[in-house]
């Protein structure tokens, strides 16, 4: 074993011992995704001693566990989007049908377990009348309300775009985009007023006239304010960052693979990717203002546990947008590399304030060593066309993009498609060692998800890597 896979596996192993202290012998109710995707917390609880049943917001696409050996159910949410499914699962997690709370009730007939969520939007207390562990106070989620965040940003003179907030009102944000237009359109983003909202949901992309008047009357019908900003060229990156009680564990940056529908202004949220890497300056200070962000966190509002900071590199660096005060979605890619380390537990633990020996400089000194030499990425899209069954597809590379491999052929990336709480779910996963490093991986998701609509029919439609971006 190389040293520097020593060093990481040494870590997970004092890091595990920490976390068994206080979560071994404990029973769980998980929620917060589908079965599939909850599965993998659920394992991960079970290596630390600890009991799961999982509560899915749906099945998923990919393998279920067996019910003997990992107890599940699902309460069969559905939505028009994935935000609709996620405030539709949010709001029945509390008191979920009968038919789950007997299932729950059956795995926990004392009523002792705990429920805890990897990931959910808004502020859900708990799962099936179990107190939810690692729960968020509002005052941290109402961070995420992308029409307050610049204040931070002034507060800690942190370097950002121009921006305006104004009334949800057609007139008004028709002035404020032609104001701050600097030729490829403006970039909207709603306020909370109907909760929390993210994976490009609530933020609209616009440029002529029709465009800001379509774009004016949907926002007016449910909000109140909106934020308005120049379109930034660039890539579209995150940074995640650990709180704890005297130290904020800074993570490496990470491309976000936004896509556009191809010759229109949609933006698609489709995936996250290790394999880009910034220039060395501008990694260094994305990673300080995490830092600064992250202390200020915590002196503020008391924070603790993780968060990212969104934003766009570009030809003026890095300018932030968005802070989301949770765990994101690319944390489980940045430590793709270290599969023993229990790293949703571990931003639980550190939210509920567990005393551990965290060892926080070794950590962060290990996870950036981890995450540069074991890139990792993932693409993803979701359709209206409604699928029951899961498949899945190995491809290799051709002269005009993603093919199906052939028989012991080597191939760069597998591919899944199956049922999803808004349809049909698509999941692209590259081989580490298949692509090259520090490029984007957004053309090739861009290609694989075409190979999707071609070959499988799935109704994701053609799509483009966002102008600006990274080759």
């Amino acid at each position: 074993m190389s040293d520097w896979k020593e060093r990481a596996e040494a870590l997970s192993a004092h890091l595990r011992r920490e976390l068994g202290r206080h979560l071994a012998g404990r029973r769980f109710v998980l929620f917060g995704g589908p079965v599939v995707g909850i599965a993998v917390m659920g394992a991960q609880l079970r290596s630390l001693g600890g009991e799961p049943f999982l509560l899915g917001a749906n099945l998923g696409a990919g393998p279920v566990p067996d019910p003997s050996d990992m107890p599940w159910c699902h309460l069969g949410t559905r939505g028009r989007s994935v935000m609709d499914e996620f405030r539709r699962a949010e709001a029945r997690y509390p008191n979920p049908p009968a038919r789950v709370q007997r299932a729950v009730d059956r795995f926990d007939p004392e009523r002792r377990a705990r429920s805890a969520a990897a990931f959910t939007m808004g502020h859900v207390p708990g799962a099936a009348g179990r107190r939810r562990f690692g729960a968020r106070p509002k005052r941290w989620l109402a961070l995420e309300d992308k029409t307050r965040i610049e204040r931070l940003w002034r507060d800690l003179d942190i370097p950002h775009a121009p921006s305006s907030v104004v009334p949800a009102e057609p007139g008004a944000l028709r002035h404020a985009a032609e104001r701050l237009d600097r030729g490829l359109g403006t970039v909207w983003a709603a306020d909370a007023k109907r909760g929390v909202h993210g994976g490009a949901e609530g933020t609209y992309w616009v440029g002529d006239r029709d465009e800001i008047a379509r774009a004016a009357r949907r926002l007016s019908r449910d909000h109140d304010r909106v934020r308005v900003m120049p379109f930034l060229p660039g890539t579209p990156c995150s940074i995640h960052g650990i709180v704890l009680p005297r130290h904020t564990v800074v993570l490496r940056p990470v491309e976000m693979v936004v896509l556009r529908v191809r010759g229109a202004r949609e933006l698609r949220y489709s995936g996250v990717s290790t394999f880009w890497d910034p220039p060395d300056r501008d990694r260094q200070i994305m990673r300080r203002t995490v830092r600064r962000i992250g202390e200020a966190l915590r002196d503020r509002v008391g924070f603790r546990g993780p968060f990212t900071i969104d934003g766009v590199l570009g030809p003026d660096g890095f300018q932030p947008t968005e802070l989301n005060a949770r765990q994101g979605g690319a944390l489980a890619t940045v430590t793709a590399g270290l599969p023993s380390l229990p790293i949703t537990w571990l931003c639980l633990a550190a939210t509920a304030g567990l005393d551990l020996d965290w060892q926080p400089r070794r950590m962060e000194r290990v996870l950036l060593e981890v995450a540069d030499r074991r890139r990792a990425g993932r693409a993803m899209a979701r359709t209206g066309h409604p699928t029951e069954e899961t498949s899945t597809h190995a491809l290799a590379s051709g002269r005009r993009g993603p093919r199906r491999a052939r028989n012991r052929e080597e191939t760069v990336a597998n591919l899944v498609v199956g049922p999803g709480g808004a349809g049909t779910f698509v999941g692209w996963m590259p081989r580490g060692n298949m692509f090259p490093l520090g490029e984007s991986l957004a053309r090739p998701a861009a290609e694989a998800l075409g190979w999707c609509d071609r070959v499988l029919d799935t109704g994701i439609g053609p799509l483009e890597p966002v102008p600006g971006a990274s080759p």
